[in-house]
């Protein structure tokens, strides 16, 4: 990986639809959390919230058949392949 930005938190925000209530939810954590980064995470999803990152486009070293079952896999899969780094990290 080359050099990385550290920024000091970083709440990871999983989610698997782009629904009302989970847009309700995130843009709730965002204002909540003004000097955060808030990073959407999903897995191979039809909507996007912005400036999700999707990992299904990721190389994967693990393989399963049901992402949201595994959502550790998705942890992973973006912690091997992220652009920065953080003090701390919030899930």
């Amino acid at each position: 990986m080359s050099e990385q930005k550290e920024i000091d938190l970083c709440i990871l925000f999983f989610y698997h639809k782009c629904d009302e209530l989970t847009l309700r939810h995130y843009n709730s954590l965002v204002s909540s959390n003004p000097d955060a980064r808030i990073l959407p995470l999903t897995n191979a999803v039809s909507e996007y919230l912005p400036d999700s990152v999707d990992v299904a486009g990721f190389a994967a070293e693990w393989t399963v058949s049901q992402p949201w079952r595994n959502i550790d896999v998705t942890l992973y899969a973006w912690f091997l392949n992220r652009d920065f780094s953080a003090k701390r990290y919030v899930l």
